[in-house]
């Protein structure tokens, strides 16, 4: 007999389950009845047949309610009570969120291991690893900076630097004692890189491709950087091994490629699905007495286009001048060619340039230190450009807040910053905006208006 009630109690809740759904009852349904002025016997049957429906909607629904109710009330009272019912909302679903303003990373957010994460780098990392923006390069990246010459083995993207910058944020943060590896997700690094800055939060399968590029870049990097003195040293990639579970074992990526073409691939589970394994000199540098690890918010970095991302990481390891400590300098000479026509070496090798230009490579250059201003509260005013010392390179100077961490201007911020003004001058946008206002003046007084 007990089983027979279970089961018969069992059906029954089944069924009101799949006819009542969450969120169809308001929650403040009293206030939602007041608000349109009924008198107390609509109101008070409007609350009783709210009971009775179980949250179906009032209009269709009233074919079910039970014969004593409807003699006892009349039918006139309750077609008000139901279309009161109905215009509070009752037995309809909640409006869900748009897509666009859900909270898809929320969980990411809310770990310990991610919550406040700061990138570090080491000095020489931040200064001397070749990058570009251009997507048509590839191959080998062998040239000379302003410190000797470096030798890179691929065409790398500011992707790896923010991978890197990631990897040791979390070795500091979290490595035991001896650790010189780094266990992640995919979906994390995509999410701090690439995925939060959108208003979803929300990472797609092309942002953990993405990550999934920039490990493999990293794992058969060969990279070497000689000269410029102590902490200016590259002396090997500063990634040793890429690792990836598979069945509760780390493989390499050549093994986790080869499995994958046999067919034999599993799940990996919950948990960290990637291992990277840091450099030796890369941790010393990290955890050395004297030298400071180069701090990158990954706040900052997100707002940044991939130009702004590479001198943002570059300004962040430049040493404040002798003469002036609130202000930073670089300049940039052409890019070293192979033919003797342009010797010694220069930044602008380190940020990807290819055109001799020096016009080209300033305006770039300008516009990127104007972007990164409009992003970062640490960095104020667009850069004075000059021309360093007795030549026609050109030279910025970069005002600086003492004492300032690097801090993003708006947090909340979407998107990336200058997306209007792609390739134009902010003072340019300025000028012109101040010369159509003098203009609009001018033809409001009669006077002849200025020319551009």
């Amino acid at each position: 007999m007990t089983t027979l009630f279970k089961l018969a109690a069992g059906r029954y809740l089944d069924h009101v389950a799949s006819d009542r759904r969450y969120g169809l009852i308001p929650a403040d349904l009293d206030r939602r009845l007041h608000g349109q002025e009924l008198d107390f016997s609509t109101r008070h049957l409007a609350k009783l047949l709210a009971g009775e429906l179980e949250g179906r909607a009032p209009l269709g629904a009233a074919s079910r309610l039970r014969g004593d109710l409807c003699e006892a009330w009349g039918g006139e009272s309750i077609e008000r009570a139901l279309i009161a019912l109905d215009r509070t909302g009752y037995g309809r679903p909640f409006a869900k969120k748009p897509r666009r303003l859900r909270g898809h990373g929320a969980r990411l957010e809310e770990r310990e291991r991610l919550k406040g994460l700061v990138g570090k780098l080491p000095r020489a990392v931040a200064l001397r690893l070749p990058t570009t923006s251009n997507n048509l390069l590839s191959g080998r990246r062998d040239g000379r900076d302003v410190w000797g010459e470096v030798r890179c083995s691929l065409t790398l993207r500011d992707g790896a630097l923010g991978v890197l910058a990631l990897a040791g944020g979390l070795w500091v943060k979290h490595a035991r004692p001896g650790e010189r590896h780094v266990d992640l997700t995919a979906g994390e690094a995509a999410y701090l890189l690439r995925a939060k800055r959108r208003a979803s939060k929300r990472s797609s399968g092309r942002d953990i491709a993405w990550v999934y590029e920039q490990l493999a870049a990293l794992s058969a990097l060969e990279l070497e950087a000689e000269g410029g003195g102590e902490g200016h040293v590259i002396p090997s990639s500063p990634v040793a091994q890429v690792l990836r579970r598979l069945e509760g074992e780390w493989v390499t990526l050549e093994q986790y490629a080869q499995r994958a073409e046999q067919g034999t691939l599993s799940p990996a589970g919950a948990g960290d699905t990637i291992r990277i394994v840091l450099a030796d000199w890369f941790l010393s540098e990290l955890g050395h007495e004297r030298r400071r690890p180069v701090l990158i918010d990954f706040c900052v970095w997100r707002q940044l286009r991939p130009l702004a991302r590479r001198l943002y990481a570059m300004l962040q390891a430049t040493s404040r001048s002798e003469h002036d400590p609130e202000r930073l300098y670089v300049w940039f000479a052409p890019v070293a060619r192979t033919d003797g026509r342009r010797v010694g070496g220069s930044r602008a090798f380190t940020l990807g340039f290819t055109s001799p230009r020096l016009d080209k490579i300033a305006a770039r250059v300008r516009t990127a230190i104007a972007e990164l201003r409009e992003v970062d509260s640490r960095y104020d005013g667009y850069g004075r450009q000059t021309t360093h010392a007795n030549t026609e390179f050109p030279a910025f100077t970069v005002r600086v807040k003492a004492g300032q961490a690097s801090r993003p201007r708006h947090p909340d911020r979407v998107g990336r910053a200058f997306d209007w003004t792609a390739s134009l001058d902010p003072r340019e946008v300025a000028r012109a905006i101040r010369l159509g206002l003098a203009q609009a003046d001018a033809c409001s007084l009669g006077a002849q208006p200025p020319d551009g």
